[in-house]
């Protein structure tokens, strides 16, 4: 499960819940800005760049919450784990992608 919008489909639901219509409004707001940077961060002993490779969503690209969702549910199966999630970090730059992985 990840909680960025709820679910995989929250994206075309029409009536999100009130935490993930918070969440959907943040990734939609962020839409076409730049990517500055994505970090994927999780426990101490977790190698972050193992994972880069199955991103949807690299720096320098358009933000896309699609692109969000894709590299969400890749990360979940490549690492078994329960939970990605999303925090957006506006910067000068343009929008800086955390992905949060808990087991």
């Amino acid at each position: 499960m990840h909680n960025f919008v709820g679910h995989p489909n929250a994206l075309q639901n029409p009536v999100p819940t009130d935490s993930s219509a918070v969440k959907r409004t943040e990734l939609l707001s962020c839409e076409g800005q730049t990517v500055s940077c994505v970090e994927v961060a999780g426990r101490p002993d977790l190698d972050a760049e193992e994972f880069t490779p199955v991103l949807a969503l690299h720096a320098g690209e358009p933000f896309s919450a699609a692109k969000i969702e894709q590299s969400v549910l890749a990360l979940e199966p490549a690492g078994k784990f329960q939970d990605v999630r999303v925090d957006l970090r506006p910067e000068l730059e343009g929008v800086r992608v955390l992905l949060i992985i808990n087991l």
